[in-house]
């Protein structure tokens, strides 16, 4: 088996965090820039903007080193930029601006040189993880010396298989006595019949393809809330709640009719007239002057691609089967509830 490093618990967790940080969240580094920036921005320190801005601003703009920049979920719901040429394009528009500092290179080398969470995991453990495992095999042998019969049938039945294996001489063939049948079914102390199997054992798992973790299929690839699909669904939307009021009455006594405007003694409302559509929305373009060099804090610089070459995760929709069962569960969830109001009902009277 196998021996793996113990690390300490503070090296090991550390470990774990910038593995995950690194193929998992490759934004919290920008994020919590962003975070420090608008919290100098509110107290007014412009010093520590200014910082902020030269040590990153030439990487808010662009994704993680490891991670490619088209599969990074963006931080914001706005449409992203789709710029032209893809990932290349990209690439070449991260590399203009200033350098990142020493210390940053250097965090970025550190993490360069982990491995993935797999190959971390399977060559590495904690000490509190080493000594669980030595507790568990100690507890192992104890309970082996325990029911030291249930294992004892169990060695010498191997032993019996290799000396089955060796080819005797004739002079012993025929002084030995030959059993009628033959031993064709491999004895275990606890098989599957009458125990719980313990999962796959280590040299088979040993030949089988290694997992690997795609981090591509574990981000967004296109945008989840789409308009054209969220205004269709909320026009449907509205058109239910229209019917499934018409005939209800108010709490003004009143009937509903989600058609018309709300009535004052029998006058409705009147719209507001506007002789200047737009006059009082946001303008597009305003006047100003720019107090230090502008950060970006949006997400919506992080482009989309059109497909992944990796599987796409979808949450199929019940089957037949499954909806029939569903079904039949809600028919006698409701027959038990009408004998258990009935009988409720019988008692009442009984009762009163």
């Amino acid at each position: 088996k196998h021996q793996k490093k113990i690390l300490d618990e503070e090296a090991y967790i550390e470990s774990l965090e910038k593995i995950i940080q690194r193929d998992f969240f490759p934004d919290v580094e920008k994020l919590r820039a962003q975070k420090e920036y608008l919290e100098a921005e509110e107290n007014g320190d412009l010093e520590k903007m200014r910082q902020i801005a030269i040590k990153f601003g030439s990487s808010l703009g662009k994704s993680s080193r490891d991670t490619p920049a088209p599969y990074v979920t963006p931080a914001t719901f706005e449409t992203p930029e789709v710029h032209p040429g893809g990932l290349n394009a990209h690439r070449n528009k991260s590399k203009t601006g200033v350098k990142a500092s020493e210390e940053g290179d250097a965090e970025k080398d550190d993490k360069d040189l982990l491995p993935s969470l797999d190959s971390f995991l399977a060559k590495h453990t904690s000490e509190d993880n080493a000594s669980f495992e030595q507790i568990m095999e100690v507890a192992k042998e104890k309970e082996k010396v325990k029911h030291a019969w249930l294992y004892s049938a169990e060695e010498e039945y191997a032993q019996r298989q290799i000396e089955n294996l060796a080819l005797p001489s004739a002079e012993q063939q025929a002084l030995e006595s030959v059993k009628a049948g033959l031993e064709t079914w491999e004895y275990t102390a606890r098989n599957t019949l009458m125990y719980y199997p313990t999962g796959v054992s280590d040299e088979d798992a040993v030949f089988k393809k290694p997992r690997e973790v795609v981090h591509r299929n574990t981000r967004f690839v296109k945008d989840p809330f789409s308009q054209a699909v969220s205004k269709s669904q909320l026009q449907q939307a509205a058109a239910l709640n229209a019917q499934y009021k018409l005939g209800k009455v108010g709490p003004d006594g009143k009937e509903l009719i989600p058609q018309e405007s709300p009535k004052v003694n029998g006058y409705g409302f009147v719209s507001t007239p506007s002789p200047a559509p737009g006059v009082n929305e946001s303008p597009f373009m305003t006047w100003g002057e720019i107090e230090s060099t502008p950060l970006r804090l949006e997400g919506s610089e992080t482009p989309y691609v059109d497909r992944t070459p990796g599987p796409a995760f979808k949450i199929l929709d019940p089957g037949r089967r499954e909806r029939l069962g569903l079904k039949m569960a809600n028919e006698v969830a409701a027959k038990n509830r009408a004998k258990k109001q009935e009988a409720l009902r019988k008692v009442t009277e009984n009762l009163a």
